[in-house]
C-alpha cells in the first residue's frame, strides 16, 4: 500500500470545511486525519467512496463514528489513541478490511461481529482493558499478526490453534499464567512475545514452532529454561531476562542461528562453555546475574559486537578477550575485576566501555599506552567511557583532557544522580 498523503489540516478548518477542503476529501483514497479534533465534526466530512486508508488517531473520539461502516472499500483503519469503549456490530460491513488498529482506547470487549472480517490480516488491540482474548478472532482465517499487549488478559484459550496463518503473536504485559500446548500448532509463527506476564513454564509443544525467529520471555517467573527451546533451529533472538533462571541447558548450542541472547537479571552462577560455539552471536547480555567468571570459550564468538556483563561477581576477564575483533560495546562495571587483560588493547573496534573507577588508570595504560605519554598530542581513537565511582573516589590521570574531542568520559557516582563529563 502506498504511503497516505497528509494535508496540513488544522483544527479550525475541520470545523468549517471550505470548498477547497471539500474537494480534497472527495478525491482521496488515503486519508490521515490524526489529531484534528474530530469528535463533533466527523459527519461533516464527505468521504470518497474509494477511500481505502483512514487514520483517525488522537481525536478524543468517545463513540465510534457511524459513517465509517459505509466506507466499504476500506482496507486500512486506525482509530488508536481515543476513548472508544466499544466496537459496533456494524463493523462487519467492512468486508475488505485488512488492517485494524484500535490501540489505546477503553475497550472492555470486542463485538462478535469482528469474526465477519474474513480478509483481516493485522489486528492491534494494545493498551485497552480486555480481560480475555476475544474468541471471535480465532475465526479470522487470514489473520497473520495480532497485538494484545498491555491488557488484563489472564489466559490463552485452546482455540489459539485455529490461527493457522499467524506469524506475529504478542501478549506482552498481561496476567497470563499458563501457555496452552495448542501454541505448538502455530506452525507459521515467526515471533512470539509473551513478556511481562506470570508464566512459569512453556509446554513441550513449543518445539514445534520450527519457523520461530524471535522468542521473548522476559519479566516472567521462569525458574528454568526448557530444553525444548533448543530445538528451535530457526531462532535468532532469545530474550529471557528478568526471570529466576539458575542455569542454561547445554543444548543451547543447538541454536546455531542465534544472534541475540539476552539473559540479564537472572540467578545464573555460570554460563556453559558451549556458548562459544554459537558462531553467529553478535549480542550477549548477561548483566545482573551472579557470575564469578566468563568462560574462555566466549572469545571464540567472532561476530560478537555487544557484551554486557554489568553487575555480576566477576573477578577477571578472559585473557584472550582481544580476539573479539568486532566488539564495539563492553560493560564490565559493578564487578570485582582487579586486573584488566592486556589483550584489551586489541579491541580496535571498541567505541563504548563501562568500567569501575578503580580500573580506569589500568585501562588507559594498557589500552592506550604508557602513563607518561598521556600529555601532548593524542592519537586516541574515538571511544566513550562510562566510569562508575562506587566510593566517590576518583583518580583520573593528569592531562586527561588532552585526549581530544573524540574521547568522551562520563562519571556516575553511585548513590546519587551526579554525572560528571570529563
Amino acid at each position: 500500500m502506498e504511503k497516505p498523503l497528509r494535508k496540513d489540516i488544522c483544527k479550525n478548518e475541520i470545523q468549517n470545511i471550505t470548498p477547497e477542503l471539500l474537494e480534497y476529501f472527495q478525491n482521496q483514497e488515503y486519508l490521515d486525519l490524526h489529531n484534528v479534533n474530530l469528535n463533533n465534526s466527523f459527519g461533516k466530512i464527505p468521504f470518497s467512496k474509494d477511500l481505502s486508508f483512514l487514520s483517525l488517531d488522537n481525536n478524543s473520539l468517545t463513540n465510534w463514528p457511524e459513517e465509517i461502516v459505509h466506507l466499504r472499500n476500506l482496507t486500512f483503519l486506525k482509530i488508536s489513541n481515543n476513548s472508544l469503549k466499544s466496537i459496533p456490530p456494524e463493523i462487519k460491513k467492512l468486508q475488505r478490511l485488512e488492517t485494524l488498529f484500535l490501540d489505546n482506547n477503553h475497550l472492555l470487549n470486542v463485538t462478535k461481529e469482528i469474526s465477519c472480517l474474513r480478509n483481516l490480516i493485522q489486528l492491534s488491540l494494545k493498551n485497552n482493558h480486555l480481560r480475555c482474548i476475544p474468541r471471535e478472532i480465532f475465526s479470522l482465517p487470514e489473520l497473520k499478526t495480532i497485538y494484545l499487549d498491555n491488557n488484563r488478559i489472564t489466559s490463552i484459550p485452546q482455540e489459539i490453534s485455529d490461527l493457522s496463518k499467524i506469524k506475529y503473536l504478542s501478549f506482552r504485559n498481561n496476567e497470563i499464567e499458563i501457555v496452552p500446548q495448542q501454541i505448538g500448532d502455530l506452525y507459521e509463527c515467526t515471533v512470539l512475545d509473551i513478556a511481562q506476564n506470570k508464566i512459569r513454564q512453556l509446554p513441550e509443544e513449543i518445539k514445534n514452532l520450527e519457523k520461530l525467529h524471535s522468542l521473548i520471555l522476559e519479566d516472567n517467573q521462569f525458574a528454568f529454561l526448557t530444553e525444548d527451546i533448543c530445538g528451535l533451529h530457526s531462532l535468532f533472538s532469545l530474550c529471557i531476562g528478568n526471570n529466576n533462571i539458575q542455569h542454561l541447558p547445554n543444548k543451547i548450542v543447538e541454536l546455531q542461528n542465534l544472534s541475540d541472547l539476552d539473559i540479564k537479571h537472572n540467578k545464573l552462577r555460570s554460563i556453559p562453555e558451549e556458548l562459544g560455539i554459537l558462531k553467529k552471536l553478535y549480542s550477549l547480555n548477561i548483566a545482573q546475574n551472579e557470575l564469578s567468571q566468563i568462560p574462555q570459550e566466549i572469545t571464540n564468538l567472532q561476530e560478537l559486537q555487544y557484551l554486557n556483563c554489568h553487575d555480576n561477581n566477576l573477578t577477571s576477564l578472559p585473557e584472550e578477550i582481544g580476539k573479539l575483533k568486532k566488539l564495539r560495546f563492553l560493560d564490565i562495571a559493578k564487578n570485582n575485576i582487579k586486573r584488566l587483560p592486556r589483550s584489551l588493547s586489541q579491541l580496535k573496534g571498541l567505541t563504548h566501555l563501562s568500567i569501575d573507577v578503580k580500573n580506569i588508570e589500568d585501562f588507559l595504560e594498557n589500552h592506550f599506552g604508557e602513563r607518561d605519554t598521556f600529555s601532548g598530542e593524542s592519537t586516541l581513537r574515538p571511544i566513550s567511557i562510562d566510569v562508575y565511582d562506587k566510593n566517590q573516589i576518583c583518580r583520573i590521570p593528569e592531562n586527561f583532557s588532552t585526549f581530544g574531542k573524540d574521547f568522551v568520559c562520563k562519571m556516575y557516582k553511585e548513590g546519587g544522580c551526579e554525572i560528571i563529563d570529563l
